[in-house]
């Protein structure tokens, strides 16, 4: 489930982290078994409309599918299209993103 805290804890260009559970890889969302592209798409639109981040990464791990498969076969590559600031991250490819901690 994708859970967002956003009372006076974000700001206008702050950098989120959304991680999903695309753990099953290509079983169907309806099945249940990985959180619907539409529910992470609204919660992005909300993030933008209220509080204007300057990125939104959107993470996982790959399981037995090949998650740039599992992006695109469930729709979840479309959000790349629909969001300039959004950004598909496979956890499992030497890419690292640098995080801080705000105080």
């Amino acid at each position: 489930m994708v859970k967002i805290f956003v009372k006076n804890k974000l700001h206008n260009g702050s950098r989120i982290v959304i991680k999903p559970d695309l753990s099953a890889g290509l079983k169907s969302y309806e099945s249940g078994a990985i959180v619907k592209p539409e529910l992470v798409d609204s919660s992005i639109a909300s993030l933008n409309n209220n509080i204007k981040p300057s990125k939104i990464l959107v993470v996982e791990s790959e399981n037995k599918d090949n998650l740039d498969t599992v992006f695109k076969e469930t729709g979840y590559s479309e959000l790349l299209e629909r969001y300039g600031n959004v950004k598909l991250i496979n956890l499992n490819k030497p890419e690292h993103v640098k995080a801080l901690n705000p105080k």
